[in-house]
């Protein structure tokens, strides 16, 4: 999806017309919407896991050096293979992919 500038200023115009009531006094001494706790967030276990399956995969080097190395060799010995279905499946899809954008 693309978002253009003047979407974002509608948006932000809406919400800068809308009135948000102010809180009495600090932060949990009654006043406030909080009834005098601190906020606070509960992720589930699923969401915990999302989280540490996300910064595992951030962790991971953006190139693997052994498969580039093995690529490399194959095409300098002339033994790299691709296959025609392949090189048009992926043509193909990319064509699709462009004309939605």
């Amino acid at each position: 999806m693309i978002i253009s500038r003047s979407e974002i200023n509608h948006v932000l115009c809406a919400y800068s017309n809308q009135a948000v009531p102010a809180a009495k006094g600090p932060a949990g001494a009654g006043g406030g919407l909080g009834r005098g706790t601190a906020d606070a967030v509960d992720l589930s276990a699923r969401a915990r896991e999302m989280d540490r399956l996300r910064q595992a995969i951030a962790a991971l080097p953006d190139v693997r050096p052994e498969r580039v190395a093995r690529v490399a060799r194959a095409i300098a010995d002339g033994t790299y293979q691709v296959r025609d279905d392949d090189v048009a499946e992926k043509m193909l899809g990319r064509s699709v992919v462009d004309g939605i954008a």
